[in-house]
Order: structure tokens, then sequence, then C-alpha cells
């Protein structure tokens, strides 16, 4: 997935829930200003290195980093958005997405580390047991 010209792995982006993280459409087209403001709603501010990456951020950030866009910020939290799992399951599981969603793509866990979270870890062991 390309975002204002910022190369990203859209797999991570599927997580929580049934569908995608991010619905970033408007009238059936892809929306920049949507898509930002929901990744911003879940994943906070970027920092200033992602905004720098291209000129396009410009258009939706200021130079200190606040959303300038006339698109508003949707009022959700991972939180709000995964509700299949309750208690530890559910926190492991956050904290696990909470290092994946990461704005710069440098940034996030490799495979190799996301095979040791304790969330996965965990649900490999109850896949073993039950088998």
């Amino acid at each position: 997935m390309v975002v204002a010209k910022v190369t990203n792995d859209e797999k991570i982006w599927n997580l929580l829930e049934d569908g995608n993280l991010f619905q970033p459409f408007r009238d059936g087209h892809l929306d920049d200003k949507v898509h930002f403001a929901q990744m911003v709603s879940l994943m906070g501010p970027p920092p200033k290195q992602f905004i720098e990456r291209s000129d396009r951020c410009r258009k939706y950030w200021d130079s200190q980093g606040n959303w300038i866009a006339a698109t508003p910020i949707p009022e959700q939290t991972l939180e709000t958005r995964e509700m299949r799992l309750t208690g530890e399951d559910r926190d492991l599981l956050l904290a696990l997405v909470r290092k994946i969603l990461k704005w710069l793509p440098e940034e996030r866990p490799s495979a190799e580390n996301l095979y040791q979270d304790e969330f996965v870890v965990q649900f490999m062991e109850e896949v073993k047991s039950s088998a």
C-alpha cells in the first residue's frame, strides 16, 4: 500500500476483528485524508520523519506535526475496535498490534520478533495442545 507516496506493507493493516483496520475510502475512491485521519485515531500522530518523507504530507500536517486537514479524526481507539477478546488475551493482542502499527516501516518488528511475542507464543501453545 502506498499512502502519500510512502510505501507500506499492507498485510499488517488487516488486523483486529474480521475486516480491514482502516477503511480509507470516500465515495468509492481511496482518500488519503480519510486514511491518514483513521491512522492518527489509532496510532497517534506520525513522527516528523514520516511527514518529511513526502511533500504530500504537508497537506495534512503542519510543520509542528498538527493535523490540519478538513477531514475529522475519528473518535476510536484500538480498544474500541477489538471486541472479540477479553482480559489478558485482549491486552496481549493489543500490545502486539501496538508493536506492529508503526508509521515508519523500519520501526516495525521483524517476523522473527513477532513470532516471539507473548500473544503469538500463547496462541501457538494453545494450537499445539489442542492438536
